[in-house]
Order: C-alpha cells, then sequence, then structure tokens
C-alpha cells in the first residue's frame, strides 16, 4: 500500500505501522518512505519517525540525517521535539539534523 497510486491507502499505511513501533522489523518501513507531496501523506509519515524514534532514536536519527526531502525531514523533527517522550539531549540530536 506504501506505492499505492490512491493517497489514502498510502496514508494508511503509515498509521497502521504506528502499531508496530516496538517490532524491530518496522524499520524496514525506512526503505519504502519517499517524497511525497501529499500533505496528509507526508505527516503520517513524520508522524511514524517520530513514534519510532521512542524505540529506536539512533536508527531514526540515520535515516533523517542522509533524507533527501527536507520538508519530512524537519516535520519529523518537529515533531520529537513536541514530544514529551524524549529527554533534552536527544532533542537537541536531533534539532542539530535540521
Amino acid at each position: 500500500m506504501y506505492n499505492s497510486r490512491y493517497t489514502y491507502d498510502r496514508r494508511m499505511s503509515y498509521i497502521l505501522g504506528l502499531k508496530l513501533y516496538k517490532d524491530e522489523r518496522i524499520l524496514n518501513i525506512l526503505n519504502y518512505m519517499t517524497y511525497n507531496e501529499e500533505y496528509m501523506v507526508m505527516m503520517a509519515e513524520a508522524w511514524l519517525l517520530s513514534t519510532i524514534a521512542i524505540i529506536y532514536p539512533s536508527e531514526i536519527c540515520n535515516f533523517l540525517k542522509d533524507l533527501k526531502d527536507n520538508t519530512l525531514k524537519r516535520k519529523a523533527i518537529s515533531k520529537i521535539c513536541e514530544s514529551y517522550r524524549f529527554d533534552e539531549l536527544t532533542k537537541d540530536k536531533f534539532k542539530s539534523l535540521r
């Protein structure tokens, strides 16, 4: 569903991934994240990235460091920095990627 031509399908596939954020296999989803011009898809991706970062912060940090899509990178970092689940040190680490 990640490569569906329908916006809702792509968005829903990322939202469904939220249930699996503690499973290490969720990191495979990083291979499917590509540029999305649809706002709702990009927001779902950012939300999923920030949730996965709770359990796998270094993996998400490395992914964001290499990400070419600056809009998604900024939005994911913003969601991480707004969250109460991260300490200030972790938030600063992500902020440095901007």
